[in-house]
């Protein structure tokens, strides 16, 4: 498949530089090359149980582990005429095989020859760019975006069968009482265990409030509703630290079993995030305008 570009208007990027092959790993390694010198940064899937780095990664490969896709994606931001200098979620990071660029620990580095084997399987690339026609529709589509952020946090649509929002937060507090799940119990179909896939969600939702807390923080006004806003948002993420700093701690002391102690700050957390959505959904007007 050659170099092509997709343009999906429903988001908010340009997918561009799409590529895909197997059996030409030495060519998926010319396509990055290519794509790097021109300054972008490429989004790459592969088969992660072949890539040295990675968490699940085999050495010796059976028919089942070649057989299914993988959907995992990583950027490679940067190279030198030998590496790879890449970004993945640190808890994807296989110790033993994993170098940290010494500049950045949280960024990888790794020889362009290990990723051979795995781009021989499957390999996947495109990089972004920004969709400015859509982007500029943005404005206009707050109020729905954020009203469905606040049905879907309150639990509106009962029909789905996957939990949402406080449900899922009320979920975990029913585990951490009755202590039914445990830490480094597997994910189904999925390369995770509980802390891990946690521990991802958890801190992906954080990091959104706090992109929204930095923006209202630098707003240079003394409105109320602005002050609350920052209040709740203050106050919620420092419930959510609290308990992602708790499973970390028991995922590194194999204290694993979701215990009603850590049921107490997912206690806490529903709290804090009903006032905060209820603040969001009275200040929705000022929400809107500021962001």
């Amino acid at each position: 498949m050659e170099l092509n570009e997709i343009n999906d208007a429903s988001n908010y990027v340009i997918k561009k530089n799409r590529f895909e092959s197997r059996d030409r790993g030495e060519e998926a390694l010319e396509v990055i090359d290519s794509l790097l010198d021109k300054g972008n940064v490429v989004f790459v899937n592969t088969l992660m149980k072949a890539v040295p780095y990675y968490k699940t990664y085999k050495k010796e490969l059976n028919k089942d582990d070649v057989e299914l896709a993988d959907s995992h994606y990583f950027l490679i931001v940067d190279k030198d005429d030998e590496r790879y200098y890449y970004l993945d979620n640190y808890l994807n990071h296989n110790k033993a095989n994993f170098t940290p660029y010494e500049k950045n620990k949280s960024m990888g580095v790794a020889n362009k020859a290990e990723f051979v084997q795995a781009f021989n399987y499957q390999f996947r690339c495109f990089t972004i760019d920004i969709n400015a026609k859509e982007l500029a529709k943005l404005p206009g589509r707050f109020h729905e975006l954020f009203n469905a952020i606040i049905e879907n946090y309150k639990g509106t649509d009962s029909k789905s069968d996957i939990l949402s929002g406080r449900k899922v937060i009320e979920k975990y507090i029913e585990y951490c009482d009755s202590r039914a799940i445990k830490l480094d119990d597997a994910i189904p179909r999925r390369d995770h265990n509980v802390y891990s896939l946690s521990r991802t969600i958890f801190t992906r939702s954080t990091d959104r409030k706090r992109i929204l807390l930095k923006i209202l923080k630098e707003k240079d006004d003394s409105e109320e509703s602005r002050l609350c806003l920052v209040h709740s948002l203050e106050r919620n993420i420092a419930s959510w630290e609290l308990a992602i700093n708790g499973i970390t701690k028991r995922h590194f002391t194999k204290q694993y079993v979701l215990d009603r102690q850590l049921g107490q700050c997912f206690s806490n957390i529903l709290e804090t995030e009903d006032s905060l959505y209820d603040v969001m959904e009275t200040e929705l007007d000022y929400l809107c305008y500021t962001v």
